[in-house]
C-alpha cells in the first residue's frame, strides 16, 4: 500500500511540475508600428518598412488621422531590407488598393506568405486630386486575432 501512495505522489510531484513549466507560445507579429504618410497629389506614392510576416493572416491597420482617405496595398518581399516590393494585395481593393479613412481600423487580406514572401509592407496612395494627403496610424503585418486571408 506504501508503494501505491508513493508511485501517486511521484506520478502527481511528475505531472505538476510539468504543468508549471514555462512553455513557449505560438505568437505572430502583430506588435503595431506608427506610420506617417505624406500624400502628395501628384499621385505619389508612401511606403512603410517591411516587417516580418509569420503567418497567413491579414495585415492590420489603425488610421488614427487622415486628411480626406487614402488608399493602401500590401506588398511582399525576401527580405526586410528589400528596396522593392511586389504587390500581394488580395480581395477587396480597387487598382489603387483598399480606401482606408480616419478612425478606422482594417484587416488588409494578402497573399504576402502564401507567395513564400516573408516581409511585408504597405504602400499608400492618395488618390484625391487636387488635394495632398496626410495619414497617421499604426499597423502590423499579421493580426493580433490570427485572422487569416
Amino acid at each position: 500500500m506504501k508503494k501505491n501512495r508513493k508511485k501517486i505522489l511521484a506520478t502527481t510531484l511528475v505531472a505538476g511540475s510539468l504543468l508549471a513549466m514555462p512553455t513557449e507560445a505560438l505568437a505572430n507579429n502583430y506588435t503595431d508600428t506608427r506610420f506617417s504618410f505624406h500624400l502628395p497629389y501628384d499621385s505619389s506614392v508612401a511606403y512603410t518598412n517591411f516587417r516580418q510576416k509569420m503567418d497567413r493572416s491579414k495585415c492590420y491597420i489603425k488610421c488614427t488621422d487622415a486628411y480626406l482617405y487614402f488608399y493602401v496595398k500590401v506588398e511582399g518581399a525576401t527580405s526586410a531590407s528589400a528596396t522593392s516590393g511586389v504587390d500581394c494585395s488580395h480581395g477587396n481593393t480597387t487598382g489603387y488598393g483598399q480606401i482606408i479613412y480616419t478612425g478606422t481600423e482594417t484587416l488588409l487580406t494578402n497573399r504576402v506568405y502564401e507567395k513564400g514572401y516573408r516581409y511585408a509592407r504597405l504602400k499608400a496612395h492618395a488618390k484625391t486630386s487636387p488635394y495632398d494627403t496626410g495619414a497617421y496610424g499604426v499597423w502590423s503585418p499579421d493580426n493580433y486575432a490570427g485572422v487569416g486571408n
